[in-house]
């Protein structure tokens, strides 16, 4: 890290930041805002947001949302007693634009976790494994390994070579972070990125791994929500 950021004072909190974002406007799902859409008892954004607040390992929590759900997820916070969401604010225009404005409002803590919001199934285990994992480069991105066979496609549909899965993973989040490295990599990195720790590799620096969850699905399209009511069904049942 270039400095060295003070922490506040936090009684009984932890000391990581996180930031969920969840200001995309749903296009694959029809007009519903899907972080509110109902999976079992409860909104999506709930799940993770339940997580999060429980964990002796969080301070502080920001969640940014689209102009129109603003006020839903104020509501949410304040109905399910989320006491360590610091700030609910509004994202920008793409995702990486939201990270930055809730990273901007992250004060004091020298790690900081970016969670989507539509993956509803992390659990405590997996917030300790990135604290953990971070401290080796200062970025650390859970995954799984890939369990199906990969193929090489040309433009005319055929397949034209064999891909070795054993050197591929599939990326999660929460991506986890020491907050001046991920701060000041979102500040120099203006292409469009796909996630959180491509734009740490950009800008030089280096990014480990740690083991992901099966069931922590991003939930996309109307068939992901029957693979999570699958998945909550399953849960409850344990």
């Amino acid at each position: 890290m270039n400095s060295v950021r003070q922490s506040q004072d936090k009684k009984n909190t932890g000391d990581i930041g996180v930031v969920i974002v969840a200001a995309g406007m749903s296009t694959r799902m029809s007009e519903t805002d899907k972080i509110f859409a109902k999976l079992g008892d409860k909104e999506v954004i709930a799940y993770s947001l339940s997580v999060f607040n429980n964990s002796p390992l969080i301070g502080s929590i920001i969640l940014v949302l689209n102009t129109a759900s603003v006020s839903l997820g104020k509501k949410l916070v304040k109905d399910y007693g989320f006491d360590k969401v610091s700030k609910v604010i509004t994202g920008g225009r793409r995702r990486q634009d939201s990270v930055l404005l809730g990273l901007k409002e992250i004060d004091g803590f020298d790690i900081v976790m970016v969670h989507d919001g539509a993956r509803p199934f992390i659990n405590l285990n997996i917030l300790q494994l990135g604290k953990d994992a971070v401290r080796e480069t200062g970025a650390a991105i859970p995954v799984i390994p890939l369990e199906d066979s990969i193929k090489s496609v040309d433009s005319k549909g055929l397949v034209i070579d064999n891909v070795d899965r054993e050197k591929l993973w599939l990326v999660q989040t929460p991506q986890v972070f020491y907050y001046d490295i991920i701060f000041e990599s979102h500040n120099k990195i203006s292409e469009d990125v796909t996630d959180d720790s491509s734009m740490v590799q950009l800008n030089d620096g280096k990014v480990s791994i740690f083991e992901g969850l099966k069931d922590n699905i991003k939930l996309t399209t109307l068939s992901d929500y029957s693979l999570a009511e699958s998945i909550l069904i399953y849960k409850n049942q344990e």
